[in-house]
């Protein structure tokens, strides 16, 4: 458990370093003149506009550079984080079996998880664009167009949660068995079609703990900002704070639990193997059985 926390928090607190880092070089790309610093300082709203507009103009390209390369730096260091990790805690989880695993498959399976997240994300985008081609005259129509794209959007993201359930599960018939990349996909729909009833059991069982966990903190949080904002409430971010990671610590134990409990399920099956069957020979005779076949004499 604190393997998994170990690296997920690493990733999560070099991901946020990185994106600091790029902002504040953005920032240092703006040119900003004395003029600008002036309306700044008026602190009136129109002015203050007009010299955010003139610094910011002629910046989107930068940005949209530097969103594209953070991205692609992030997902390359999440692949091979998550790759490391994973195998890592499946070599203990899986203790019925000796763990042959290779990092390549694992690879794969997290850049098909990251192109997956990237697709769900460009088509929540779209949902955005069809949603305002879709735009009627009506009154009415800012919330048929909102509709339109929270359905849109809602379909997406449950395929992509269950799409990466299901490749998150291929990765314990990688480090099991030795698979490849497609291979563990194929193992992982046959072993939940072999165990529906456990998987979904697990599922069901953890799903509800991590719902109860979040609406019990999410109740927490608001009634401690309550409190703290009488008392004194320079001490109300950094208790929301330690309340989150805890809360997300948690999550990270139930993730692990889970993913220990299916791994357990999948220690009581055989291992797959892709060698073809050995053909069995001719059957032996019994003994005192003489054989069908008619004898000479």
């Amino acid at each position: 458990m604190l393997a998994e926390i170990a690296w997920r928090w690493s990733f999560v607190a070099a991901a946020w370093a990185m994106i600091a880092f790029t902002f504040a070089e953005y920032l240092r790309t703006l040119p900003v003149t004395n003029l600008d610093l002036i309306l700044l300082r008026l602190g009136y709203p129109v002015l203050v506009s007009q010299a955010l507009a003139h610094i910011f103009h002629g910046s989107a390209a930068r940005l949209a550079s530097a969103v594209v390369i953070i991205f692609i730096a992030l997902a390359l260091l999440w692949i091979v984080t998550a790759s490391l990790g994973r195998a890592a805690t499946l070599k203990v989880l899986l203790t019925a079996t000796d763990p042959r695993w290779r990092l390549r498959p694992l690879l794969g399976l997290n850049f098909l998880r990251a192109g997956l997240f990237l697709a769900a994300v460009l088509a929540t985008f779209s949902a955005m664009i069809v949603a305002g081609y879709a735009f009627p005259a009506e009154a009415a129509a800012p919330g048929v167009v909102m509709n339109i794209f929270l359905g849109v959007s809602f379909i997406v993201w449950i395929t992509w949660v269950a799409l990466n359930w299901l490749l998150s599960l291929s990765a314990v018939f990688i480090v099991r068995d030795g698979q490849d990349t497609f291979g563990s996909i194929t193992a992982a729909i046959d072993f939940i079609r072999h165990n529906a009833l456990g998987v979904l059991a697990v599922s069901a069982t953890f799903g509800a703990i991590h719902v109860v966990a979040f609406v019990a903190t999410s109740y927490f949080v608001l009634f401690t900002i309550a409190i703290l904002a009488q008392l004194h409430s320079g001490y109300v971010l950094p208790v929301v704070m330690v309340i989150t990671l805890l809360y997300l610590a948690f999550a990270d134990i139930l993730y692990t639990l889970r993913l220990g409990a299916y791994t357990a399920i999948a220690d009581r099956e055989p291992e797959s193997s892709s060698a073809p069957a050995a053909h069995p020979g001719p059957p032996l005779p019994l003994p005192g059985v003489s054989s069908l076949s008619p004898q000479p004499g």
